[in-house]
């Protein structure tokens, strides 16, 4: 094989660098989720926090998500330490705690 024809075979005829520019057009965004709640989050993004809690069940929650166009996919989840919350994400936490009932 010549490298004309390596290059075609490894690119598959050149049809990676298209692949990788539709890979590119997807933006990552993390959101902290709070029992189930996000700040300044689109409904599509709290519907889908809401849900990860009504499953899981867990308080405090890094939700990583892929976004092409105007779908959102999760991507992973995460802890999230209170000392790396933001000052809205714990006034969101205060509030939950203040209207909770423990035995």
């Amino acid at each position: 094989m010549n490298a004309r024809e390596v290059i075609k075979h490894v690119t598959n005829k050149g049809n990676i660098p298209s692949a990788i520019r539709s890979f590119l057009k997807r933006e990552i965004h993390t959101c902290p989720v709070i029992f189930g709640k996000t700040v300044k989050s689109c409904s599509r993004v709290a519907d889908i926090a809401d849900r990860i809690y009504d499953i899981f069940g867990i308080p405090l929650v890094r939700m990583t998500m892929v976004r092409t166009g105007n779908e959102f996919a999760l991507s992973s989840l995460s802890p999230m330490p209170y000392s790396q919350m933001a000052e809205g994400e714990r006034s969101v936490l205060s509030a939950h705690l203040r209207h909770q009932e423990f035995l």
